[in-house]
């Protein structure tokens, strides 16, 4: 059977959204050296079932344990993938990394089209830091983050920092952007 998704899409607007949003809006002050650097694995997978998932999951993770040139990875789910279902999916992965004992050496972030943090309405243009084009699990080394954080004055301000600057940004401006990233693929 083939494939009904265009992998060669979904890793261009990946990475336009990494490069155009991520970096350029300096959402994330650490995204931009491994980026540039090529040092960020990616997988695609097709499916919704769990089961597949976690199979992708878990090979990302193996290449990251065998091989300290991947700075970080994404397993991007091309599906579309309800939030809450994607969360179910998001937690299994970081209870995986727990009962594997990698969760000394690897953390998650979270990323999903619809993305909406406790707390905030819907439609707040804040929900737009974790909001990507397509759902996305984001494997990043323990060590790496920290040394980040050292080069860093305060991270714990980076998300209201972030909630701000969207806000200020506009909703105009931002949806300009989005579409610029949404044109890639």
């Amino acid at each position: 059977m083939a494939s009904s998704i265009d992998h060669e899409l979904v890793l261009t607007g990946s990475k336009a959204w990494i490069e155009k949003f991520i970096i350029a809006l300096n959402i994330c002050p650490f995204a931009g050296p491994s980026y540039k650097q090529n040092k960020i694995e990616y997988q695609i997978e097709e499916t919704g079932k769990l089961e597949i998932i976690i199979e992708s999951f878990l090979m990302l993770l193996s290449k990251m344990l065998d091989s300290n040139n991947i700075s970080n990875s994404f397993l991007i789910l091309a599906i579309d993938q309800d939030f809450e279902n994607y969360l179910d999916i998001f937690n299994t992965c970081e209870d995986l990394l727990i009962e594997s004992e990698t969760d000394q050496l690897f953390q998650l972030a979270s990323f999903h089209p619809k993305y909406q943090y406790d707390r905030l309405e819907v439609d707040d243009i804040a929900n737009f830091r974790n909001r990507s084009p397509f759902a996305m699990i984001h494997l990043l080394r323990v060590e790496e983050v920290e040394q980040a954080i050292e080069g860093y004055k305060n991270t714990l301000e980076i998300p209201e920092l972030n909630a701000e600057k969207l806000r200020e940004l506009g909703r105009v401006k931002l949806m300009e952007i989005l579409q610029s990233i949404s044109q890639t693929y």
